[in-house]
């Protein structure tokens, strides 16, 4: 859903610049929240938050993702808190030692990305040689999936943890001996590997649907600023017709074969052509940062 995306690119963002709490109001407002109804942060979380998350765990892979908030019985919710799981980049390969990439490059795309989570695990491509080149691609697969989630997945929830030394050689041993299948967890393996792939999909989905959202919100931002710029224009004549007279060459060219009417431009009148004139060059002038974006308390600080 549009509030899903939404939350997921805000979040997302807040996480690279190296933040993992909020404030409730500033989340409101990265999201696009506007309706009074949600006002009240129960209705925000049962309508909005929960099922994002839920979303968000089922259509990506952070099975973990998480938003919690600071209430409490008798106080009120302020800040949210959210984390994400750790998950490969686009270049799945980025910071892996070429000799090892060129090895799983041998592979088909959706080997070459388990090859990869597996690496997080020890797993050493050099391990391989011309082991696997025979054997077929699902019992791959299969094995280092099991290997990753029912034997060290396992292991991590109860505290043990056997060091990449040992579980790096586990990977190959699975595919040789076939755990995986001996374990009926061959079809199991298999499906999380597809859903894998399709969660893949998906973030390049969001991705494109982030540049798209990008766009609308600083459109909307623009057009936002430039009116209260412009308002404030209104209530310092002199600075409103010093603004007209240093852009009146501009001013003009927008308007046409209809002059622009100075006259009526300083009326403030919001009818008049004249207003939607200006608010087109001062939202063209903050898109170009001849103007920056201003602040309700000052916006004539550029």
């Amino acid at each position: 859903t549009t509030a899903a995306i939404r939350i997921y690119i805000y979040l997302k963002n807040l996480e690279r610049l190296g933040i993992f709490c909020d404030d409730i109001a500033s989340f409101k407002r990265g999201i696009g929240i506007t309706s009074a109804y949600y006002d009240s942060y129960k209705q925000l979380k049962a309508k909005i938050i929960k099922p994002a998350v839920k979303e968000i765990r089922m259509h990506t892979d952070y099975k973990d993702f998480f938003i919690e908030d600071d209430g409490r019985p008798g106080v009120k919710a302020t800040r949210i808190r959210f984390g994400f799981e750790k998950t490969i980049d686009n270049d799945i390969f980025e910071g892996i030692p070429a000799n090892r990439a060129a090895v799983c490059r041998k592979f088909p795309e959706e080997l070459q990305v388990v090859m990869r989570l597996a690496m997080d695990y020890g797993f050493d491509p050099l391990y391989i040689a011309d082991k696997l080149e025979e054997i077929p691609a699902e019992r791959i697969l299969a094995n280092f999936r099991y290997v990753m989630v029912e034997v060290i997945g396992k292991d991590k929830k109860r505290g043990l943890d056997k060091g990449a030394d040992v579980y790096g050689k586990y990977f190959l041993t699975a595919v040789r001996e076939g755990w995986a299948e001996k374990n009926g967890k061959e079809d199991e393996m298999l499906l999380r590997q597809e859903n894998h792939v399709q969660n893949r999909k998906l973030q390049e989905q969001m991705k494109i649907a982030q540049e798209r959202d990008d766009v609308v919100h600083e459109a909307v931002r623009n057009d936002d600023a430039a009116k209260r710029y412009l308002e404030k224009l209104f209530a310092d004549k002199f600075e409103l017709e010093r603004f007209i007279d240093e852009n009146s060459v501009t001013l003009s060219k927008m308007a046409g074969k209809n002059p622009f009417d100075k006259g009526k431009a300083l009326t403030g009148k919001k009818t008049y052509r004249e207003y939607k004139l200006m608010l087109r060059l001062i939202s063209s002038k903050i898109l170009i940062n001849e103007i920056e974006i201003p602040t309700q308390e000052n916006l004539f600080s550029c």
